[in-house]
């Protein structure tokens, strides 16, 4: 399995093929303040260089409808007396699907003034307007663009800069500036949601197979340092997953066979007198059809998975709109293989769920704010048996039942005072349950082993205050604090968090940020059992603290023409209290550490430090081709309990990548081959 899986991606270049049937395409959606997300009513949307000219205005509602735009490659341009005028280039058109579209204007800083800007410039900004340094922000045409993504937005963000994949073999765990991979965090909807990956491990941040479906998903971001404070538990980096809502005008299907999945999707209204709409996908392993058709492609390893993603969007007038989204995931792999004369038996099963209601109601014309709760969970189960060579049953190797599950709730809200102060607060709460079984044989005591039997429950409570303060039309500042409550240990944190943005001109930035960033560990690390020379157990690492880190970062970004942007960023981060093996003898650190626990005593006294320069030179998709080069040096280090400083065991001290593409047409219109 793991063979199949790298080899599939190092796969460097793909080649898609698009027909269009129909020469024209609806082009609609919705105009809003980017801080406050009320409507924009009258904005003005333009299809640039259309002939005949296409253009319309907004509704009561903030909603525009553009008909009969050409397929192909077309750009809008929205404008609002009082906003900065806004372009979104070379936005894929075509006819196969309605592009639907939710669009955010910044006020300008002196109201009533247009303030002409580069509208390509737009690219290189972020959804979170109060993130200020080490955001990207990331679409789902990138997703499907990239080469050795394989729809997998963890595998395209590893062509960032500061990125690098793990080291189990055809996993998409994510090295982040030499940070382990654990310290990531993902989010979905507002809230903290289980690895979304199937087989994966316990503790860990990625696996093999994504069961996040770019079908599904809106334009989303990706952090790697210094986030602002409304993010918590994490101190590498956070992907911040969006949903997009299902058309509600027309129903949909989209079919999809890639090289791990089947996908089909179908979006629509609930009826035609309804603003609702529903968005359903489900994928189905094509692994797993090979084996069924007899096609023996992934040797002894049988990986057969499915998930299904929803999102119902229900508009409620007056009271808001609520959504109901989620993901359900299971995956099973077995393995049957032979050695000195022994036969083994494997069964691996990962089942992960999310699904939760989100409300956002808007009060007034500058005020939002949004709530949302869900139930969540992963079960893991491991089961393998020996066998002599007559079949015949000798012992069992490995068993274990690893259950996590949480019921999270959080509210968020949004007020815009002005042009030039925006406030931001918020709070989740996070209840947790775990029941942990595991055995293993132990061949010299000739006996099973247990380290894991407990089961129970742990609160935490986190808050945030954010402030964006626009000083000038060129110095933007965004300062906040997030507060972290863990009852299991009863630690609590209050983390600050700034950052600053300077405009050197219409298209030259500098930046800086800094905050203090902490992550809690797995339950399994707190419930882990170990066993004392009279054979009774006891949990060492029940009050282990969180691992913590301050980041400090300095960036420059460039448009050194329209569509061609370079960013340059230089970090230093100071992880302490990080767990450590409770002997002066010892090198061993949590930071070194990937997935699953430890069942010996730890302590919050190691330390460690990553610093780096990272370069990225990209050139937007424009004239049918577009380029990212990325280049990345750094240091990532460690000191244990026997005081000595070492390489973290992620220190490759560099990472660089390319990427590039370019689409041809063909003779028939509408028909086209791309290549990356």
């Amino acid at each position: 399995m793991k063979t199949l899986l790298t080899s599939l991606i190092l796969l460097c270049a793909f080649v898609s093929v698009s027909q269009e049937n129909q020469p024209t395409q609806t082009v609609r959606g919705i105009i809003v303040d980017q801080q406050s997300e009320s409507p924009l009513i009258g904005a003005n949307v333009v299809v640039m260089g259309s002939d005949p000219f296409l253009g319309a205005s907004t509704d009561l509602d903030g909603n525009f409808r553009l008909e009969n735009v050409p397929t192909g490659r077309q750009t809008l341009r929205i404008t609002y007396l009082g906003y900065e005028p806004r372009e979104m280039p070379n936005m894929l058109v075509n006819s196969g699907k309605e592009m639907i579209l939710s669009i955010g204007l910044q006020e300008s800083f002196q109201s009533l003034a247009e303030v002409v800007i580069d509208g390509e410039a737009e690219r290189g900004e972020n959804i979170n307007k109060m993130a200020t340094v080490s955001a990207r922000t990331f679409s789902v045409e990138e997703t499907k663009r990239y080469a050795g993504s394989i729809d997998d937005p963890a595998r395209m963000a590893s062509s960032y800069a500061g990125v690098g994949v793990g080291v189990v073999d055809g996993n998409n765990d994510l090295v982040i500036r030499g940070n382990s991979p654990r310290g990531m965090l993902w989010r979905m909807e507002g809230l903290e949601i289980p690895n979304p990956n199937h087989f994966s491990s316990q503790g860990a941040s990625g696996g093999p197979i994504s069961m996040l479906s770019t079908n599904m998903m809106a334009n989303s971001e990706f952090f790697t340092g210094a986030f602002p404070a409304e993010y918590g538990n994490a101190y590498s980096g956070i992907f911040d997953i969006n949903l997009r809502k299902g058309n509600n005008e027309q129903r949909e299907y989209t079919l999809g066979i890639g090289i791990l999945g089947t996908d089909l999707a179908v979006e629509g209204p609930f009826s035609k007198n309804y603003k609702g709409s529903y968005l359903v996908n489900y994928r189905y392993s094509t692994l797993s059809v090979f084996s069924l058709v007899g096609l023996d492609i992934v040797g002894d390893v049988i990986p057969k998975f499915q998930d299904l993603s929803y999102n119902f969007n229900l508009p409620a007038g007056k009271a808001g709109t609520f959504s109901i989204f989620g993901v359900l995931g299971n995956g099973v792999a077995t393995e049957a293989w032979e050695w000195q004369g022994l036969k083994y038996d494997d069964i691996y099963t990962t089942n992960m769920g999310v699904t939760g209601l989100k409300h956002t109601y808007l009060l007034g014309e500058k005020t939002l704010i949004k709530t949302t709760i869900a139930a969540m969970g992963t079960e893991r189960k491991y089961h393998a048996d020996t066998y002599d060579t007559n079949d015949v049953f000798v012992r069992t190797d490995y068993e274990s039942k690893m259950q996590d599950m949480a019921i999270r709730a959080n509210t968020t809200l949004n007020h815009k005072f002005n042009s030039r102060h925006s406030l931001r607060l918020g709070a989740t709460y996070n209840k947790l349950f775990y029941d942990f079984f595991e055995e293993y044989y132990h061949s010299e005591l000739n006996k099973m082993i247990r380290d894991q039997d407990d089961a129970g429950n742990a609160d935490r409570f986190e808050s945030f205050a954010q402030w964006q303060f626009r000083a000038t039309e060129k110095l933007t500042l965004n300062t906040g604090l997030h507060q972290t409550c863990f009852n299991l240990n009863q630690q609590n944190v209050i983390e600050p968090r700034a950052g600053a943005r300077y405009a050197l001109g219409r298209s030259k930035w500098i930046n800086a940020g800094f905050g203090i960033h902490s992550s809690t560990h797995d339950l399994s690390v707190y419930s882990a059992k170990a066993t004392l020379a009279d054979g009774s157990t006891y949990q060492p690492n029940k009050k282990l603290g969180m691992t913590r880190a301050a980041h400090y970062v300095l960036g420059y970004e460039q448009m050194i023409t329209p569509s061609l942007r370079t960013k340059a960023e230089v970090y230093y981060q100071s992880l302490f209290d990080v767990p450590i093996i409770d002997s002066a003898n010892s090198s061993i650190s949590g930071i070194n550490s990937y997935d699953g626990y430890a069942d010996v005593p730890m302590k919050n006294n190691g330390t460690g430090y990553n610093y780096g320069a990272e370069l990225t030179i990209e050139k937007y998709f424009t004239n049918q081709w577009f380029m990212m080069v990325t280049s990345s040096v750094y240091q990532s280090k460690y000191v244990a309990g026997d005081g000595k400083e070492r390489n973290t065991m992620w220190n490759g001290n560099y990472v660089n990548n390319f990427q590039g593409g370019k689409e041809f047409n063909l003779r028939k219109p509408g028909r086209v081959i791309s290549v990356s």
